[in-house]
């Protein structure tokens, strides 16, 4: 089960995408965040999932300095085999970190 799970967190890295969140309201413009994502890293708390087991993974978003990423960011999770087991697809993020909860089959 440990290659699975390995191949899914790498899924999981490249199917992340970012959005940046910007726009104005009552008479004042808002200021667009142009700081992009640097590094992500995957953290689970159980390094090893067996069927029909669950672990959290949390992401962690880092800009170019090295630190967490302040900035409104989606985070989307796949599974890119859904036999492997499921995820809960996005999570919104101002912190830099994101988690979600990755389900086996």
């Amino acid at each position: 089960m440990t290659n699975l799970f390995r191949y899914a967190l790498i899924i999981f890295a490249l199917g992340f995408f970012g959005c940046g969140s910007g726009g104005g309201g009552g008479g004042s413009a808002t200021p667009v965040t142009t700081e992009t994502v640097s590094a992500i890293e995957l953290l689970a708390v159980a390094p090893v999932v067996g069927t029909n087991e669950a672990t959290e993974i949390t992401v962690r978003l880092y800009n170019a300095s090295g630190q967490l990423f302040s900035g409104q960011k989606t985070v989307i999770f796949a599974v890119d085999n859904p036999a492997l087991g499921s995820i809960q697809s996005s999570v919104s993020t101002a912190t830099g970190l994101a988690t979600a909860i990755f389900t086996s089959t």
